[in-house]
This record gives C-alpha cells, sequence and structure tokens, in this order.
C-alpha cells in the first residue's frame, strides 16, 4: 500500500541500469523522484512489471522511460513494437500522467552499425509522435 506523506510532484523513472544506478533525486530535488531501474531489463520484461509498478505507486506527474539499451546488446532490434505496447500499458494505468520516452544512447558494439541507433531513434520518436 502507498503512503503519501507530502504533496510533491512524483517522477517515476523507468528502465534498466541506465535509470537504476542514478540518484534521480538529487537531481530533481523539486519533486518525489522513484527510481523503478531493473538492471539488465528489456522493453518486454518491463512489461511484465507495469502492473507492478502501478499497484505500487498508484500516481504519478511524470512518468520517465528509458528503455532499449539491453535489446540493443542482445541484438533485439524488433523492440519498437514492444514499446509501443509498454507506453500503451502505462498510459492505461496512468492516463493523465505525462510521458518522457528518452531516445537510445550511443553504443559501440561491434556488431552495431554506426546508423542502427540513429534509425531506431528515428522511428522511437515517430512511434512518440503518433502516439501523442
Amino acid at each position: 500500500m502507498e503512503i503519501r506523506l507530502n504533496c510533491r510532484k512524483r517522477i517515476l523513472f523507468v528502465g534498466d541500469s541506465l535509470i537504476a544506478f542514478l540518484d534521480w533525486q538529487v537531481y530533481f530535488s523539486a519533486f518525489e523522484c522513484v527510481n523503478l531501474g531493473v538492471p539488465g531489463e528489456t522493453v518486454e520484461g518491463w512489461r511484465g512489471l507495469v502492473r507492478q509498478a502501478a499497484s505500487r505507486y498508484a500516481e504519478a506527474t511524470y512518468l520517465v522511460v528509458m528503455l532499449g539499451a539491453n535489446n540493443l546488446c542482445q541484438q533485439n532490434y524488433g523492440f519498437l513494437s514492444s514499446s509501443e505496447m509498454l507506453l500503451a500499458d502505462f498510459r492505461k494505468f496512468y492516463p493523465e500522467t505525462k510521458m518522457i520516452v528518452c531516445s537510445l544512447l550511443p553504443h559501440a558494439l561491434p556488431w552495431l552499425h554506426d546508423s542502427t541507433v540513429v534509425r531506431l531513434n528515428e522511428s522511437l520518436q515517430d512511434m512518440v509522435e503518433r502516439e501523442g
């Protein structure tokens, strides 16, 4: 059960180790920051965690989503459709929450062509614009 002791606005940070290993509260001190980063997690794995996160944190002003790095490391480049479903899952539980979807960071993986992340980010941006 969630207990809110203050009226500060809340930011939920959803992602993998890129989210998990940062103290977001230091950078967003005017907000209540909830770090829901799961090291090693993929977009598909997070789809199974949405309900659990929503049951624990029923309210959020902002939802920051930064996922896909582990998909790239696993050579899974087809995760955009799963990303779209993940955002729809979050929208069900947080219809009034403003969602912020982060682009993929550059990756220096031997099997990854330089343009892959750029193309994936363009597709991700198109998806987010379509979905609002």
